[in-house]
């Protein structure tokens, strides 16, 4: 070998820039760790509270007789509802921005979701003396593949606003199916006789903290971010939001949801029938329950005031404080003879979480239904709960006419076999995944 040609490079100062950037990216993922921990703990540490806060104004409602008293307690609890709605709003937004709230899509009866919004947003229209009603405009799928809590929310705050911004006149909620559209759409439209909005204020609503004036969010208050998240919720459901206004003539918003598929799709005439909408009438409308209940949570006023709720509909209930307590009070049951029927397991515990405690059950061969209970902090909590063993979930606060009807479906309408079937296709399902993610990794 007499010579040889070839280029030397100071490759020094590439080296560096690429482990800056990785230091860097390392830095940012820690970052976006800290955040999701420190809103999962914020979700669980505020919303807890106002838990015990909201459930105990439910339960002096229910003995309270002297009108003074009562209206008392309803603005405590408006209060706390109205606080309480403003802390999600915030954790929503904080969610959304670090990519970790979620939606799920599952198959919704259009005309009870049409229902159950209209039965809760009568109660603030009553209050303000405003004429709202729910129109269908035609004939409308019977059931639509969407995230129903999502859409909910979307539109309890549309139709919240249009109260809110209407002193006098109507809003009305009209619901219609776009069969010639491109897809086929389901549209909601929330339509007021309000105080109507400025183009120039048009432009800034849908932003984060803003409002459309100065004036108006010190007469009838707010966030601002109602309408910034709803946008966000609805194009994370590959649906649009728009809206159409005169300044002094009303406001009409429009969400529209696109239908993927509308082979074999059912379409209905609603009927529409006023729900109940009074506190004391929904209590009347619970089922009654002929159970016994072990509910686990390290809150004392959480467990009191679930075993309260449950037993008023009937149940007989007992109560651990963590994890491991439940795990022994529920396997002591089964050994005496005496077995639980279901149990309401808070996932965040100390000692032994509800996730260990869940795994521990099932491996002792305890097949009873257990309900979660969860902050609803995190993108994944609910796929957590059911993967973990669950059978299904509740956000805190607890709704508690929501639990003593999740209890009454599981314990009587629910067969043990077909649960323990479903949790099988589930744990099939999730083998598959881990399979097929492995498989792409290497």
């Amino acid at each position: 070998l007499t010579s040889f040609d070839g280029t030397v490079a100071d490759v020094t100062e590439r080296k560096r820039q690429e482990e800056r950037l990785q230091r860097s990216e390392q830095i940012a993922l820690a970052a976006n760790q800290s955040k999701s921990e420190f809103l999962a703990n914020m979700s669980h540490e505020i919303r807890t509270p106002m838990a015990a806060i909201l459930g105990y104004a439910d339960v002096l409602l229910g003995h309270l007789e002297d009108p003074d008293n009562r209206n008392c307690v309803m603005i405590i609890k408006r209060n706390g509802e109205h606080l309480l709605s403003l802390i999600n709003d915030i954790l929503d937004l904080s969610r959304i921005e670090a990519g970790k709230l979620s939606v799920d899509a599952e198959s919704v009866p259009l005309p009870r979701l049409v229902g159950d919004i209209q039965s809760l947003m009568q109660v603030r229209a009553d209050e303000k003396n405003v004429d709202f009603q729910v129109e269908f405009e035609g004939r409308v799928p019977q059931s639509i593949e969407t995230d129903p809590t999502r859409l909910r929310q979307v539109l309890i705050n549309l139709i919240g606003n249009a109260i809110k911004f209407t002193d006098e006149g109507k809003v009305r909620l009209k619901v219609r199916f776009m069969k010639g559209a491109d897809p086929p759409v389901v549209e909601f439209s929330i339509v007021d006789t309000g105080i109507g909005i400025s183009k120039e204020q048009q432009d800034r609503l849908f932003k984060p903290f803003s409002q459309g004036d100065a004036s108006v969010t010190r007469k009838y208050g707010g966030s601002g971010l109602g309408l910034a998240i709803s946008q966000r919720l609805i194009e994370m459901m590959d649906g649009e939001m728009s809206l159409e206004s005169e300044l002094g003539e009303g406001s009409t918003f429009f969400v529209r949801l696109p239908v993927h598929s509308v082979e074999g799709i059912e379409l209905v005439t609603p009927d529409l029938v006023k729900q109940p909408s009074r506190p004391e009438e929904l209590l009347a409308e619970t089922p009654k329950l002929d159970c016994r209940v072990l509910v686990v949570d390290d809150r004392r006023d959480v467990r009191h005031i679930s075993q309260h709720f449950l037993e008023k509909a009937g149940a007989k209930v007992d109560t651990a404080e963590d994890g491991q307590q439940g795990v022994d009070a529920a396997v002591q049951a089964r050994d005496s003879g005496h077995p639980y029927d279901l149990i309401v397991m808070d996932m965040q515990m100390p000692v032994v979480d509800g996730l260990q405690a869940t795994a521990l059950l099932r491996s002792a061969g305890i097949d009873w239904p257990i309900i979660a209970l969860t902050a609803d902090a995190m993108k994944g909590d609910r796929d957590r709960c059911l993967n973990g063993g669950c059978d299904d979930y509740l956000s805190k606060p607890i709704d508690h006419i929501k639990l003593v009807s999740m209890v009454a479906n599981y314990t009587q309408e629910m067969d043990v076999r077909e649960l323990v079937e479903r949790r099988y296709l589930r744990a099939n399902q999730l083998q598959q995944k881990i399979e097929r993610e492995g498989r792409a990794r290497s």
